[in-house]
């Protein structure tokens, strides 16, 4: 009996102690990996380098999120002529939460384009002031959507939502998050069908 307790604190050992003497190798070539990939100068591409980010990524899973259900509320409301309170309710409350997480990583996507290379290195870099244009670009799409979504907010809100105004306001915010989506895939040379609704 206890032959066979000891040979399983050895198999149950075993691999946790050469997982542990292989961690700090492991670490190190993360480490390395890493220090590899923050070391590179992310301005060299110009907005490319910020446009492969965890705030851009993030920016884009919110829109797409944005999206799908702003298409969901006017897809609805096209079809019977009339708000359906129980689906464009909650829809829209998630709306409003995908979109304050969208701009929040958007604001932060721009402080680190702001952060990216010194003001000399801007000046000088080819297609700077043409992809900070973009940016401003994206910033009305941004302003668009929170107009619209707030507008559409108070229609749902409403005793009786009317059915052509929400189709209006989603119609309105499905067109900015499509342009919103494409702008970053042009800016970064990567230009796809991604955003088109």
């Amino acid at each position: 009996m206890q032959r066979n307790s000891a040979s399983r604190i050895v198999s149950v050992a075993l691999p946790l102690l050469l997982a542990l003497v292989n961690a700090p190798s492991a670490g190190a070539q993360a480490r390395d990996t890493s220090m590899k990939h923050s070391t590179a100068m992310p301005h060299a591409n110009g907005m490319s380098g910020m446009m492969s980010g965890p705030h851009h990524a993030l920016a884009m899973a919110y829109g797409e999120s944005l999206a799908a259900f702003a298409r969901a509320v006017n897809v609805d409301a096209k079809r019977s002529n009339m708000v359906n309170v129980e689906l464009a309710r909650p829809a829209t409350a998630e709306m409003r939460r995908s979109f304050d997480q969208m701009k929040t990583h958007h604001q932060a996507q721009m402080a680190a384009a702001g952060s990216m290379a010194p003001d000399s290195m801007k000046k000088s870099m080819p297609n700077h002031s043409a992809q900070m244009m973009k940016m401003d670009d994206m910033q009305a799409h941004m302003t668009s959507i929170e107009t619209h979504l707030g507008m559409l907010e108070s229609e749902v809100s409403a005793t009786s939502p009317n059915a052509t105004k929400v189709v209006a306001h989603t119609a309105e915010i499905l067109k900015a998050c499509a342009s919103a989506m494409r702008m970053p895939m042009k800016a970064s040379g990567k230009m796809g069908r991604r955003g088109a609704s």
